[in-house]
């Protein structure tokens, strides 16, 4: 049984943990800030900016919780199938299961500059293009060849997009 797994890490990361601490501390001090002012409309814009950073913190915080994006990718040889599982919000699961008939390539997108991206997708026949690396980390340049080349020969693939 030729079966290969790679988790991939969602949000529970420790830039999301700390933005989260920011975004509440923050948005608490605005909050309280507005409550004891004693302009009126300085008080009420500070309290609604307060609230908006305390609403985004406890959002940031479930999807830390419920570790949004996590999951793996399984190749399987011998069903000849890959398998894609992400957890979603709450007790949401996505699931994508694709015979190898159904693949058509691999396409490695890399973009350097302020927001790089290094990404490896998975493209089907019907033109969906799914993501098979983790999003935020771009893995270093010979990693990604070296990745891409052993699951294009992993999937029995022509070439790489």
């Amino acid at each position: 049984m030729s079966i290969q797994r790679e988790r991939i890490p969602g949000s529970r990361r420790w830039s999301n943990v700390a933005w989260c601490v920011i975004l509440a501390s923050a948005g608490s001090a605005f909050w309280f800030t507005g409550i004891h002012s004693d302009l009126a409309l300085q008080g009420a814009v500070m309290c609604f900016y307060g609230s908006i950073a305390f609403t985004l913190s406890i959002y940031l915080l479930l999807t830390i919780w419920w570790d949004v994006g996590g999951g793996y990718n399984e190749y399987d040889l011998d069903k000849k199938s890959v398998t894609i599982w992400r957890k979603g919000f709450g007790q949401q699961q996505i699931r994508l299961e694709y015979k190898r008939e159904e693949i058509q390539s691999l396409k490695v997108v890399v973009k350097d500059g302020l927001n790089p991206k290094r990404e490896i997708y998975l493209c089907t026949n019907s033109g969906a293009q799914i993501p098979l690396t983790a999003v935020g980390e771009p893995m270093p340049l010979a990693q990604l060849e070296q990745k891409a080349t052993q699951l294009a020969k992993w999937l029995d693939l022509a070439g790489i997009v």
